[in-house]
């Protein structure tokens, strides 16, 4: 089995990313964490801190949404990208 395995992306995947996964014949996507600065509960605005931008949210979204359209597994560690350990699923 061919892993793609990636991580510390903080909103900037490899702009040959398409070409990486076909060209290698990539089975499944091992994210490690770190999509950037994510608020403590990304599914709920409430619990966002002042550290939290609007535009490093659309990265993490983005990024998430890039590595999930490729309809292979895809797997991720929450990193220290959240403050407390705690994961949470995107909806």
């Amino acid at each position: 089995m061919k892993v793609l395995a990636i991580g510390d992306t903080h909103g900037y995947l490899p702009k040959n990313l398409d070409n990486i996964i076909k060209k290698n014949k990539i089975e499944l996507i091992l994210c490690t964490g770190d999509f950037g600065m994510v608020p403590k509960n990304p599914i709920d605005p409430k619990s966002w801190t002042n550290k939290i931008t609007e535009k490093s949210y659309a990265k993490f979204k983005k990024d998430l949404k890039q590595l999930t359209n490729y309809k292979l597994p895809f797997f991720t560690l929450s990193g220290n990208m959240f403050s407390r350990g705690e994961s949470y699923r995107m909806k």
